[in-house]
């Protein structure tokens, strides 16, 4: 079939009168680095967590949602390419658009598992749509858009080891020095590296306590709201009360007669 285009119908038309248990794709949501990235040759992960009406998780099912990936090219007009279904060598259930592959891996957990693996560096623009009556209805920011790097850095050539030798050379600083920069070289180069499934997880954890945190800030906000509104309502100005004028008349003092 065809790619979902990126101004695909949103997720919050045509789901006025819908079962309120049911999936909502305004409701549903992506998480995982490989949303955002990625690189050449190593698989990325991500996941699409179904939620209907009021926020709740739904169980995931095979075809429940469209996923697409696609290599942006200035050469070509990427809404054009056609996709294809297919099973790959290790038994997964993929959707290829052009050269790029996105495989359905499972969804034991409940959300949606989806991997894929970049074979050039650019941009992939990743569409996420439920596939309704009314026709694909993208999830909440979705179509996607990830960056792929070749695993170098900074240094054209260069790779993460190659990178540090340089610095400890040109450098030369005391151990302190050296420390800070291994320390953030090494973060960087953990954050090209595929999410874990234990990352997944603590990513989905955080995301849903955010959540939580944002929605019990609200009732805060709306209890102190309706108690001023209370107070206002409830309560009287005395300020006339501690007012008064003192309307007795003045004593003029005592004008002594000429003797």
């Amino acid at each position: 079939g065809r790619v979902v285009g990126g101004e695909g119908v949103d997720g919050s038309v045509l789901q006025a009168n819908a079962d309120p248990k049911a999936v909502k794709a305004a409701n549903s949501i992506g998480i995982g680095r490989g949303l955002s990235e990625g690189l050449v040759g190593k698989e990325s992960a991500f996941e699409v967590i179904p939620r209907d009406m009021f926020g709740d998780g739904k169980q995931c099912t095979k075809g429940m949602f469209i996923v697409q990936v696609v290599q942006l090219s200035s050469a070509r007009d990427e809404d054009s390419l056609t996709c294809e279904e297919h099973v790959n060598a290790d038994g997964l259930s993929c959707t290829r658009c052009g050269q790029m592959d996105v495989c359905f891996k499972g969804a034991e957990t409940g959300p949606c598992n989806y991997v894929y693996t970049p074979s050039a560096t650019g941009f992939l623009r990743i569409t996420v749509a439920l596939d309704g009556p009314h026709g694909p209805q993208h999830i909440e920011r979705s179509p996607f858009r990830a960056h792929i790097g070749d695993g170098r850095m900074f240094i054209p050539g260069m790779t993460f080891f190659g990178y540090l030798t340089v610095f400890f050379t040109g450098v030369g600083g005391g151990l302190v020095l050296l420390g800070a920069l291994f320390s953030l070289a090494w973060h960087k180069w953990q954050q090209h590296q595929p999410a874990s499934e234990d990352d997944l997880e603590m990513q989905r954890l955080e995301q849903i306590a955010s959540e939580l945190e944002m929605t019990h800030q609200s009732r805060e906000d709306r209890r102190k709201i309706l108690q001023e509104l209370s107070l206002q309502v409830g309560g009287r100005d005395r300020s006339d009360s501690n007012l008064s004028e003192d309307f007795s008349p003045a004593i003029s003092p005592a004008v002594q007669e000429p003797n």
